[in-house]
Parts: C-alpha cells; structure tokens; sequence
C-alpha cells in the first residue's frame, strides 16, 4: 500500500491548471503580458517542482506519477503522439462547431447532426482497428492515420465563407477515421512496452496526458482563432469573414504541429 502524496497533488493543480489558463489567456485580447505569462511561468515551474518529487519519491516507490516509465522509448513517443492527436481532436471538435454556425450559419440541430457520423465512426472502427493491430502490429495503422490526419488538418485551412457543408462532413468523417486508426494502437503499444509493475503508473499517465492535452488543445486553437479575428473585427471585417480567418489561424496551427 502506498499513501498519496499530499505535495504532489497539490503541486497538480497549479501545473497543468497553469499551463491550461496561460494558453487560454493568449486568446484574450484584452489581456495584457502579465496575464499572459504570468499563468503559464506558474504552471512551468510548479510542473518543474511536480517532476523533481516525483523523482525523489519513486526511489522508494511512493511516486504519485512514476516517471521511470519514461524510460520505454515506446512509451514516450506513444504518449507523445497520443498529445498532439488529443490536442489536435479536442481542437477540432470545438472550433468546427463555431464555423458551422457563425461563419456559414448553420443551427445547433444541424451542426450536431453533421459531426455525429464522424464520432460515432470513431467509436464503431475501435474493435476492428484492434483486431488490425493483433494480426499487424502498430507501425502501418500508426503511419496511416497520422497522414490521414495531417492531410485533413491541411485541407481544413481552405474552409471558408464559401465551403459548401458536404466537405466538412467529409474532412470531420475522415479526421475521426484517422484518429481511431491512432488511438488504440498507440494505448497499446504505449503500455505493452512498460514493466507490469508500472502499468498502473504508465495507465495514468496516458489518462492525464489526454486530459491536459484536450484541454491544452481547446485553449490554443480558440486563442489563435481569437487573436486572428479579434484585429479583423475592429478594422470593420464582417464577424462571418473575420471568424472565418480566425479558424483557418486555427487550423493552420493545428496543421503544422500533426508534421
């Protein structure tokens, strides 16, 4: 039996809380540097402080995190690659709903029936991608849906005022394809790679990675989309283009970090 470390929980909050406001703060135009850095220099050093107790407790295996982990080069780069997709969904699922209904004004009722194909695809494709991945093994499932999701990622910049409604559902289906072709692979590989002793440890660490990183993802596409229309509408651009522009900021952002 091994207590939970007060300290460490405590030190949880303001760094990933930190970071995540931080990020947020960068959409705020009315925001000045302080705000903006402040929250994060905070998250910085707490999440500093968090890593170095979890370092000094898992030598006597009282780590709330083990970050020994780490050190399965599978791991690593599964819990990597599992972040970026995270920030890339979690960016997406908020940022494509203001553009169906501010930019090209469609309502609620119609927004949330054309992204429910691509979510309920993702969940219906989570049996057979595992099936996949015991007769194949990660590598082609891994290649393949993260160029699947890069592409979609791209094309998505070239949404505008003017993109008719079928190539969003089209870019939504074939984003929660490859990102099904991601997730289960990468949880797989990630934690078959690690010793049975630190399963448990590896398990949480990828349930927090996801977390962080779909909050993390929400605050920096908004905040680029915010910070690209904010000058727009002030310089008297019609709300529709100027969000417009923001979102292609948005998904531009989120594009070159799938590379």
């Amino acid at each position: 039996k091994i207590p939970i470390d007060a300290a460490s929980v405590m030190l949880s909050i303001p760094a990933f809380g930190g970071l995540v406001y931080g990020l947020s703060s960068f959409g705020a135009v009315s925001a000045g540097p302080l705000a903006r850095w402040v929250p994060l220099g905070i998250g910085v050093a707490a999440l500093a402080s968090f890593i170095l107790r979890q370092l000094s407790l898992q030598r006597t295996d009282r780590a709330l995190l083990d970050l020994r982990t780490f050190a399965a080069r599978d791991f690593t780069v599964a819990v990597s690659t599992m972040a970026i997709s995270m920030t890339a969904l979690f960016g997406t699922v908020i940022v494509l709903p203001i553009y169906l209904q501010n930019v090209i004004h469609l309502d609620t009722l119609s927004t949330g029936l054309l992204l429910l194909p691509g979510g309920l695809l993702m969940g219906l494709l989570a049996p057979w991608v595992g099936r996949l991945y015991d007769r194949n093994g990660p590598t082609a499932l891994l290649a393949t849906g993260s160029v699947i999701v890069s592409v979609v990622l791209w094309a998505m910049t070239r949404l505008d005022t003017g993109s008719p409604v079928w190539t969003v559902l089209v870019a939504h289906i074939s984003l929660s394809v490859g990102l099904a072709l991601l997730f289960t692979p990468l949880f797989t590989a990630g934690l078959s790679s690690i010793k049975p002793g630190l399963y448990s440890h590896g398990s949480a660490i990828i349930g927090t990675v996801q977390q962080f990183a779909g909050a993390a993802g929400t605050a920096l596409f908004v905040s680029v989309m915010t910070a690209r229309a904010a000058p727009l509408l002030t310089h008297g651009i019609a709300a529709a283009s100027a969000t417009g522009a923001g979102i292609q900021a948005a998904f531009t952002f989120g594009a070159a970090i799938s590379l």
